[in-house]
């Protein structure tokens, strides 16, 4: 280079500096409105292929990269940063589990297919993990599977199912798909939340354990499958029934309805035991997916103080307290002092006498240690 200036020629740059500059001059040119409308389908994600699809060429990509427009997630998929992001927790969790769910099936292509857990958040069921690996099948003639970011079952695929754009195995073949793999908590969750939100039906979920059988993992859930309960509202129900029923301490009524004086209907109870003499202990168990947000907060405290009366001792547990011994201690040391027992007759509702104040639970039955009433 010195020579070529003493020579008095011009030295030579380097073009790819140049290259750059120009590149970083350039005004970007809005994406293709499928794209972005594509995206926002898809919780922010799009794929290589997609991209393709609505004419944004290779090298447009790697300049909207680096410009941060697209941030790469895997290969061949990218996030589209303009897409708005859930500020409250429970929408945030949702979304990342649909991204989850979604990722497998952009890797793959459109011949890749929802599976096990995958399927099930794209089916709505609660109980899914916060993180998971994706997982897809591949429908006869496509690609050669790539096992980077996804797990790819090697089964044959039967009738597809689209949720949200995309293809899902049946809700009854994911589940079986799952159950087996997962924990018995997470297990019995995702069955009774796929009864409860009716994604099951009673014969589609005999048949989901009926195609359990013989998959890896059956042997040890086998017995799950008689726990499940198609009235839990919430993972963390579930939980708290198990729990209770580990310890030999099952409600005597789940989902307690609950009546006014006036007859008319306050509420309805996670958990009930019936003390006797017209006395209840009631259990609600908080999990984030029901009572996560604020209008669930200010709701819970108008049904709380509805049905706190001198016959009702409330307890309020959180998803998390529901699967410790601290819990289970609570409930045992209610039902202990007051003779409860296991099994015995009790109404199938609470009818609350008409104009009886609130006050604080008194006499045989102590206030417990464990943990205390809460507004």
């Amino acid at each position: 280079m010195r020579g070529e200036a003493a020579c008095g020629r011009r030295p030579r740059t380097a073009p790819r500096f140049w290259s750059a500059v120009r590149v970083a001059a350039r005004p970007l040119a809005p994406l293709p409105g499928v794209v972005v409308t594509t995206a926002h389908a898809q919780a922010g994600l799009v794929a290589a292929w997609q991209l393709a699809a609505g004419g944004v060429a290779k090298a447009r990509v790697h300049r909207l990269v680096d410009a941060g427009v697209l941030v790469r997630v895997a290969r061949g998929v990218y996030d589209l940063t303009t897409v708005p992001v859930p500020t409250e927790r429970t929408a945030r969790l949702d979304r990342q589990r649909e991204r989850t769910a979604r990722l497998g099936v952009l890797l793959h292509g459109p011949a890749a297919v929802a599976t096990g857990l995958s399927a099930l958040v794209l089916y709505g069921v609660r109980g899914v993990p916060p993180s998971f690996t994706p997982e897809v099948a591949l429908r006869a003639g496509g690609a050669v599977a790539r096992t980077d970011g996804a797990r790819v079952r090697r089964e044959p695929v039967p009738r597809l199912v689209h949720r949200g754009g995309v293809p899902c195995v049946p809700p009854e073949v994911a589940l079986a798909q799952a159950v087996g793999e997962v924990d018995r908590w997470t297990a019995v969750a995702l069955m009774d939340s796929a009864r409860q939100r009716r994604v099951l039906t009673e014969r589609t979920f005999a048949a989901a354990r009926q195609l359990a059988r013989g998959r890896r993992g059956a042997a040890r859930s086998r017995r799950w499958w008689d726990a499940s309960d198609a009235r839990a509202e919430s993972p963390a129900e579930t939980w708290a029934r198990l729990r209770l029923a580990d310890d030999g301490l099952p409600p005597d009524v789940l989902q307690l309805p609950v009546r006014g004086g006036d007859g008319r209907p306050l509420a309805r109870v996670d958990l009930a035991w019936f003390l006797g003499g017209g006395r209840w202990l009631l259990g609600e168990v908080d999990g984030i997916d029901v009572h996560g947000t604020r209008e669930a907060v200010v709701a819970d405290l108008h049904r709380q103080n509805a049905i706190v009366t001198g016959a009702t001792i409330l307890r309020r547990w959180t998803g998390a307290q529901a699967r410790t011994r601290a819990f289970v201690d609570d409930v045992r040391q209610v039902l202990d002092a007051a003779g409860w027992r296991p099994g015995r007759a009790c109404p199938g509702e609470l009818a609350l006498p008409a104009r009886v104040p609130a006050r604080e639970a008194s006499g045989s039955v102590p206030e417990p240690r464990g943990f205390r009433n809460r507004p």
